[in-house]
């Protein structure tokens, strides 16, 4: 599975579908950690999934995180494993340097992290493909819905119209007449 999954990273675009399914299966069943390896014969033993994708050949992927993740990327439960096998436990501490390998921001990464941890259903739904990670944040409430609107004024009023209550259209025109 790890020769495979070595191999689908260095194909191109056709080998580079099958990463996703390689990848959560190489996780799942925690193939990463140790295995022998077939052109050598020595066991290969890894502590941090990091650490397995970063070992050159044989024994690891040659490659890095952040390549993974962006083959990967329009896999949710792909990247929600390889979070999981990439989260330090809550007992460890890395003060190494200052720069940060958890995802931050609006990414989809960080969103379903938060989701696993804050809105297990949610979370569920993001990784059965049933709602987006910014979708199911917004129905968690931890990020506020937002649109895109024209600048023309007439195209924007009737954005406006069709996107906000009556009550809410009202509102907006106090605040635009407020000074």
């Amino acid at each position: 599975m790890i020769d495979g999954l070595r191999r689908d990273l260095t194909e191109g675009e056709h080998g580079l579908r099958g990463v996703p399914t390689a990848v959560k299966l190489v996780i799942r069943d925690e193939m990463w950690q140790e295995r022998v390896v077939r052109q050598t014969g020595e066991v290969a033993t890894f502590d941090r999934f990091d650490a397995f994708v970063l070992a050159l050949p044989p024994k690891g992927l040659g490659a890095d995180l952040p390549l993974l993740k962006r083959i990967c990327a329009s896999d949710p439960e792909a990247i929600d494993l390889i979070d999981k096998a990439t989260a330090n436990p809550k007992h460890i501490h890395t003060d190494a340097d200052n720069v940060s390998i958890t995802p931050q921001g609006n990414s989809a990464q960080a969103a379903i992290r938060r989701l696993r941890k804050d809105r297990p259903d949610l979370h569920a739904d993001v990784i059965a493909g049933k709602v987006s990670p910014h979708g199911a944040m917004v129905a968690a409430g931890f990020r506020p819905k937002t649109w895109t609107a024209p600048a023309d004024p007439a195209a924007l009023a009737r954005a406006i119209r069709r996107r906000l209550a009556p009550a809410e259209v009202a509102a907006l025109i106090d605040e635009l007449g407020a000074d």
